[in-house]
């Protein structure tokens, strides 16, 4: 039973630092990439200066409506 519980520990743990990885630094990236591409330069510049918070928020919107529009054509 212990050894199960270690296991499931290790497994959530793994998952939570994947989880910050991408939200942390991939979807910044991919909101300066989709700012660069639709030319808001200044967006851009705040994506990359004040990387987690705006740039999360915005990766995570932009992967959500290329997802939804991928879905739903």
């Amino acid at each position: 039973m212990q050894r199960i519980k270690e296991i499931l520990i290790c497994f959530l743990t793994l998952a939570l630092h994947s989880f910050y990885m991408i939200a942390g630094i991939i979807f910044p990236i991919y909101a300066v990439f989709k700012d660069i591409q639709n030319d808001q330069i200044m967006w851009a510049v705040c994506d990359f200066i004040l990387f987690f918070p705006i740039g999360t928020i915005r990766g995570l919107m932009y992967f959500a409506g290329t997802l939804i529009r991928s879905l739903y054509g």
